[in-house]
């Protein structure tokens, strides 16, 4: 039986740990090929602004569901 050849040298991450991952696997090297390097929250500046704003109504809303529940006043009153 021959020897199993070495897994090319690739450098493409510019990190040891993660170059060798890719050298050694064909799979993670397609993988990090698909993925995009930027998330799409980069590509549109206000998608992360609206998520925040959404997620503070919720918040409100649970809060002032929970000051009626006890009886208290929700807001600052």
């Amino acid at each position: 039986m021959s020897p199993v050849p070495e897994a090319p040298e690739i450098r493409l991450a510019q990190r040891p740990d993660a170059d060798a991952l890719l050298g050694r696997s064909p799979p993670a090297a397609l993988v990090g090929m698909l993925l995009p390097e930027k998330p799409a929250v980069h590509r549109c500046p206000g998608a992360m602004a609206k998520v925040r704003a959404r997620e503070q109504g919720m918040k409100a809303a649970a809060k002032a569901a929970k000051a009626a529940k006890e009886g208290k006043s929700p807001g600052n009153c």
